[in-house]
């Protein structure tokens, strides 16, 4: 019965969805579609999260969606965590009237943090990976962890980065962020942006790819030899330039996920890609499944969630003006 009542919960939001939200346009085909508003918008003015706000780190546990929202008053200004929750997926309530992790609390030598990735572990302990953001290059720099006994903290920050930047001339030899935390069969997978050195022809240049670590025990991380997915290598293709970051799930048929991917003279827009192992990679399809023209606004940052047999893709978007969150989704055949 029980699960009954859940499939009927997860027809009814997909009905609500296609109802409020025309289907993208999508030259990768994937099905998507776009809802209408934003889910979750920038606080008032005067407000710690007034101007600017992404979705973070997202997990569904014990029935309920969480999200850990980086925000800011203005620009700029160092980033915060904010902490939200949803029954559905769409309509959220922010449970925190100001953050609940700050750069100052970490007790790093940082400036600005950013949310990534969260799980919960079995003892129900819930585990934040974040980006120690490094003043010169935007939004990347080291990846550090924290644990607390809710959301709403208390937050204890490990004393030392889980992952850092690779040897000089490496290809996240400069930078590295934006961790996606995946618990599997043989432990824990981490996606992350790697900032550095990348060869394109004759020349080498410096690009963001998107690389992977393991480890036993969420803590102690192995990286993967070389990027485990790159920037295209079709001349001018809407993500032959940056990797900017990743949101993978873990699926029964393999491995999703979502990335967000620049050209030379083109803004962000969102891709998928699928693997059978989640160490090689394929597009899913030749273009992005979520453009700018789609929205109307510039792209940014996003966050991958699969429900069941439903994908949520929650984004920030806006102009430099200020900044929502929306959402797509997908809803999968019985």
């Amino acid at each position: 019965m029980a699960q009954r009542i859940r499939l009927i919960g997860r027809i009814a939001v997909f009905l609500a969805v296609g109802f409020l939200a025309p289907q993208m346009t999508n030259a990768a085909g994937q099905g998507f579609s776009l809802h209408a508003k934003p889910v979750m918008e920038r606080g008032s003015q005067g407000a710690w999260s007034a101007s600017f706000i992404d979705p973070g780190a997202m997990t569904i546990h014990d029935g309920k969606f969480h999200m850990m929202f980086d925000a800011l008053p203005k620009w700029p200004h160092p980033l915060a965590i904010g902490y939200a929750s949803s029954e559905d997926g769409i309509n959220w309530v922010k449970e925190s009237d100001g953050p609940v992790l700050t750069a100052e609390d970490t007790g790093l030598d940082v400036k600005s943090i950013m949310a990534n990735s969260m799980l919960v572990t079995d003892e129900g302990q819930w585990v934040l990976y974040f980006t120690l953001v490094d003043p010169e290059k935007h939004f990347v720099g080291k990846i550090a962890r924290a644990t607390a006994p809710s959301p709403l903290g208390p937050w204890t920050t490990d004393p030392e980065p889980v992952l850092e930047p690779g040897p000089e001339g490496a290809w996240d030899g400069k930078y590295v962020g934006n961790a996606s935390v995946v618990q599997s069969d043989e432990g824990y997978r981490m996606y992350y942006t790697g900032t550095g050195k990348y060869e394109v022809g004759a020349f080498t240049e410096e690009h963001d790819n998107i690389g992977m670590a393991t480890s036993p025990d969420g803590i102690t991380w192995t990286k993967h030899d070389g990027p485990v997915f790159q920037i295209s290598d079709v001349e001018n293709a809407w993500d032959s330039w940056s990797l900017t970051e990743t949101s993978v799930q873990k699926t029964n048929d393999g491995w999703a996920m979502v990335y967000r991917g620049t050209s030379f003279n083109t803004t962000g827009q969102l891709g998928l890609a699928m693997s059978d192992d989640g160490i090689t990679w394929r597009r899913a399809g030749d273009g992005p499944i979520i453009a700018t023209p789609d929205i109307h606004k510039k792209i940014y940052f996003v966050t991958y969630l699969r429900d069941g047999d439903q994908d949520f893709i929650y984004f920030e978007a806006g102009s430099t003006a200020g900044t929502d969150i929306y959402l797509a989704t997908r809803q999968h055949i019985f």
